[in-house]
């Protein structure tokens, strides 16, 4: 029967970092001579969110603690972000094709760069 490598600290700060930092599932297989399903089963243990995306996993690595946008609402997991309206009791929803396109928009626009956010931008004049 053979030995189940066991895994050590190094390893999941390995892991914690390598999928915070954006990289998939099958990079850090690479990196670290481990099999997908290997993380995956790890990611579960350790409580990670990871999102399954065509034959490579992509990772979102931000939760609504991270989100600084005044004018965000809502997230809809991997389809859409609804943020304050124009008008008094309205919002916008906005919608994306892909997963990863919606995660780059959340982690960039709601979270690091929300004042670069064309939404915000039109939002901020509202107050103005």
């Amino acid at each position: 029967m053979a030995k189940t490598k066991r895994w050590t600290d190094k390893e999941d700060e390995y892991l914690i970092a390598s999928i915070r930092s954006g990289k998939s599932l099958y990079e850090i297989g690479k990196d670290m001579k481990r099999s997908e399903k290997s993380l995956q089963a790890r990611c579960l243990r350790l409580k990670i969110d990871v999102v399954e995306q065509k034959k490579k996993t992509k990772v979102s690595s931000f939760d609504l603690a991270d989100i600084k946008c005044p004018f965000f609402d809502r997230l809809y997991r991997g389809k859409s972000v609804k943020c304050e309206g124009v008008s008094e009791g309205g919002y916008i929803v906005l919608g994306f094709e892909s997963e990863t396109g919606w995660a780059e928009h959340v982690r960039y626009f709601c979270n690091v760069e929300y004042t670069r956010c064309p939404i915000y931008k039109t939002l901020e004049e509202k107050y103005r």
